[in-house]
């Protein structure tokens, strides 16, 4: 400690006696002349008092609003506040949220504190004065604040005037809210400034005083002198003496400021008791007419040589301090002048020195968090998965944001829990045996194990997850943190992409399987063309008298026309669209069913059909609906081998005709009634099935706009409801068929035949020159359009086959009416309407004749096209 200083070596003696002297002199010397530049003197520096006076208040009322400023910004970046303002059903809660805006209100003895969201809407409040409609200029502060920008001002409410503070709640980029506070400048604070700078003060809010450490009797004076409009301090009015209760005040009126920011509701008055002035003026103009010019030199020259003496360590130790608050901790002062000066010098080098040392630690220590801390920030946001931290004890320490949303808890529920509270029953034991192989490792770094289970949210529900974890040490003790990743999206997507890969898988097999019976409809067709033309050919050269022969021909022809229908089935099978579709009324059908299925079912099962009386028609190739009937029969059959009954039920349902397919066999399964309908699927001996029965079923009722429902169990029977859109009754549009009596329609007419099957060509030839016609023959498009160009006479029709080795019959057709105008065509084809090899063909909606085809039909069609064009 410094030595102590005798009193007369003390700094306040020399200062008391300079000004005694300078005083004594002064009052000798001056003049009564003098008298009133003294007291214009005094007022000028009442005036520079009052205004510094003004700035230091300025100055401390920011420190005290950059101190509110620091706490509530502390106070926002606790978790809890963030917590808060995070849980919309805590900051939905009225009474949790004035709780805590009553704590804080406390906490930094405030006079009043709200809370708002990050809009700016109040959530709570505590203390706030005056009604709500005047809350306006708070309500300002809280939505600039709201928008990220922190405010404080001086603020008038109810009379009074507050410092108040807002400070927005910043977490990353986000506002979550703000935390604004206000203290009263009442007489409290005006006592506490006035005793730090030796002035009256009064703070007036409107036309009232908010707070002042005036004596009652000059407040009673300085209220209604405000009120009135009559005050003799009025802002930026400059310097005033007045009059107030039994006392005489020099004073000033300033506006109030706030951290530079103004306050047009507030002002400040500072006032300076002017009868200690009063009284040295008297006593002025009573001595200093005694005194001399000579005297009051020399008090002058006295007091400026103490006055520079008793400054300059003032001031250099001003100098040095500036130095130093920019962070210059070499700069020192000089150990000179009075003992005060020196001690003072030396206190403040060993302060200097100390926190030069302790300024230079903090700031390293800071950068190194600042640094740990931004790492560790960069890495937690940049993860789309949750990481946990836990302490020695498995309790939860760091709940990552990605954790909030995964587990469906907010930090505050999360920490300090177990973590594997988190984790569903079967994966805890998992969880603590990969913990504990991990916290046993030998390495100091050892891998971090990984596995999957389930996760379990706070609402109770599982979800699927992967948890790796790694070990880090905190006071001696081994810590966990676990990354977790919710794997529910990604087993759904491979759980998709296994489905779409079999729906792939089905739809290419489907493809294959239509192709190839495209194909093989194509072959097949081509030679039941040969064998119904020799058939037709044949009946028509029998007399009407031989019955035996014309019945064995006839047989020929329908036995083909049926296996006509076998291709169609085929085609129907593998979705290739083959359909006469025409409106009928299914009861008719299902009743002639009836009798076949007697015959093909056997006696130990009976047949039953019934029929609505006001059911309506569909639209449906009736071949395929008897080829549906007959598959489901057939199935029910095997469905029912110690004999049951097999009912048929036609009825309305809805916008739709339902015909009820049920047996009494012994059912399904629910995995087997899951695959009924998928190709080749079978539960029947290698041998006795083929699996396409129902596969061909569905195809024909999803062909013709309907759908298929099933009900069945094990032991209950199975039903198949068969749902076709109910078409109104309509007379039938279809053209009269030919007779199939071998009766030919004839011609004159010249026709190209372009068919690559030599024996499909040579039957063709043979029916139509039987008819009148000329006949050309050509083996492919090449060789019928070398037959054109080099034929001299009319041809009247071309009539090719669609697909030939080369060129198609649908280009050849457009190459030849290029050549030849009047030309017609006629096409043919063993492949099936919408097939990829005439697609051309069906596209230009022109005639085209689908293998097999009667030789009456041909004729009726030749007919049909060349009278209309000779009609046209």
């Amino acid at each position: 400690m410094a030595a102590a200083i005798p009193w007369y070596r003390r700094l306040e003696a020399r200062a008391l006696a300079g000004a005694g002297a300078i005083v004594g002199l002064s009052l000798m010397a001056i003049t009564l002349v003098m008298s009133q530049v003294v007291s214009s003197h005094t007022i000028a520096r009442a005036e520079g008092d009052l205004a510094r006076t003004n700035d230091a208040l300025t100055q401390i009322l920011t420190t005290r609003a950059d101190l509110v400023a620091a706490q509530t910004r502390l106070i926002t970046a606790l978790p809890v506040f963030r917590a808060h303002m995070n849980d919309t059903r805590v900051a939905a809660d009225a009474a949790t949220m004035h709780e805590m805006a009553s704590m804080y209100r406390q906490e930094q003895a405030a006079a009043f504190t709200i809370v708002s969201d990050r809009n700016g809407r109040w959530l709570a409040d505590s203390g706030v004065p005056g009604a709500t409609d005047a809350r306006a200029p708070l309500a300002t502060l809280v939505a600039a604040a709201a928008k990220g920008h922190a405010q404080r001002e001086t603020i008038g409410l109810d009379g009074r005037l507050y410092l108040t503070v807002a400070e927005p709640a910043i977490f990353g980029d986000e506002v979550l809210g703000t935390l604004t506070t206000g203290y009263a400048l009442d007489d409290a604070m005006a006592h506490e400034l006035a005793r730090a700078t030796g002035h009256d003060i009064a703070f007036i809010s409107g036309t009232a005083i908010s707070g002042s450490s005036l004596p009652q009797a000059s407040r009673d004076v300085l209220g209604p002198s405000l009120a009135s409009g009559h005050s003799a301090f009025v802002p930026s009015g400059g310097v005033s003496v007045a009059t107030l209760g039994d006392q005489r005040y020099v004073g000033a009126a300033y506006p109030l400021h706030a951290s530079g920011a103004r306050a047009d509701s507030g002002q400040l008055i500072l006032l300076e008791d002017w009868a200690p002035t009063e009284a040295f003026i008297a006593q002025i103009r009573t001595r200093l007419l005694q005194t001399g010019a000579g005297v009051f030199a020399l008090a002058l020259a006295l007091s400026l040589f103490l006055s520079r003496r008793m400054s300059r360590p003032l001031r250099e130790l001003a100098e040095v301090a500036g130095e130093v608050a920019k962070g210059r901790w070499e700069h020192r002062l000089n150990a000179s002048g009075t003992a005060e000066a020196a001690a003072m010098a030396d206190a403040f080098n060993a302060m200097t020195l100390s926190l030069s040392h302790w300024h230079a630690e903090a700031l390293q220590r800071t950068n190194e968090l600042q640094a740990a801390y931004e790492r560790f920030y960069a890495v937690t946001q940049s993860v789309h998965d949750a990481i946990v931290s836990t302490d020695a004890d498995g309790l939860v320490t760091f709940w990552h944001p990605r954790a909030e949303a995964m587990f469906g808890a907010s930090e505050v529920e999360a920490i300090g829990r177990p973590f594997s509270s988190w984790l569903a029953p079967s994966s805890q034991e998992r969880f603590m045996l990969a913990a504990q192989e991990l916290l046993a490792a030998d390495t100091a770094h050892p891998a971090s194990p990984t596995f999957a289970g389930d996760g379990l949210r706070h609402d109770g529900h599982l979800f699927p997850l992967e948890l790796s974890l790694a070990v880090w040490h905190a006071d001696d003790q081994a810590c966990l943190t676990a990354v977790v990743r919710d794997v529910t999206a990604r087993q759904a997507s491979e759980a998709l992409l296994r489905e779409r890969d079999r729906q792939l898988r089905e739809a290419q097999k489907m493809d294959a399987i239509g192709r190839l019976a495209s194909g093989i409809a194509h072959d097949f067709n081509n030679s039941l063309m040969v064998i119904q033309g020799h058939a037709e050919m044949l009946l028509a050269s029998l007399p009407a008298e031989d019955e035996v022969h014309r019945r064995k021909a006839e047989v020929i022809v329908q036995t083909t026309s049926g296996a006509a229908s076998i291709t169609r089935r085929l085609l129907t099978f593998g979705r290739q669209h083959v359909s006469d579709a025409r409106v009928i009324d299914p009861r008719e059908l299902v009743a002639g069913s009836q009798k076949v299925l007697g015959r093909l079912l056997g006696d130990n099962i009976s047949v039953v059909a019934i029929s609505d009386g006001q059911t309506g028609c569909i639209s449906i190739d009736p071949d395929q609906l008897e080829q549906v009937i007959i598959n489901l029969a057939i199935n029910a059959r095997d469905a029912m081998p110690n004999g049951g009954e097999l009912r048929f039920e036609v009825s309305n349902s809805g916008e739709h005709v339902a015909i009820a397919v049920r047996d009494s066999g012994c059912g399904m399964d629910p995995d087997t009634a899951a695959r009924i309908f998928e190709p080749f699927f079978t539960t029947k001996a290698i041998g006795q099935g083929t699996g396409l029965g129902l596969s061909i079923v569905y195809g024909i009722i999803t062909q013709s706009g309907g759908h298929i429902e099933l009900e069945t169990a094990p032991g209950a029977g199975t039903t198949f409801r068969l749902l076709l859109p109910r078409v109104e009754p309509a007379a039938d549009t279809h053209e009269a068929r030919p007779a199939q009596d071998g009766t030919l329609m004839r011609g004159t007419e010249t026709i190209l035949l372009t068919e690559d099957k030599p024996l499909v060509r040579r039957i063709l030839r043979k029916a139509l020159e039987s008819a009148g016609y000329t006949v050309i023959e050509a083996n492919d498009a090449a060789e019928a359009l070398a037959v054109a160009a080099s034929h001299q006479g009319p041809i009247d029709l071309l009539l090719t086959d669609v697909v030939m080795p080369g060129e198609g019959g649908f280009a050849l057709s457009r190459a030849i009416t290029a050549l030849r105008h009047d030309t017609r065509t006629i096409f043919m084809s063993g492949h099936p309407p919408g097939a990829l090899a005439r697609e051309e063909v069906d596209a230009s909606g022109w005639r085209c004749l689908q293998k097999p085809f009667s030789l009456a039909t041909l004729s009726h069609e030749l007919r049909a096209t060349l009278d209309a064009d000779r009609a046209a």
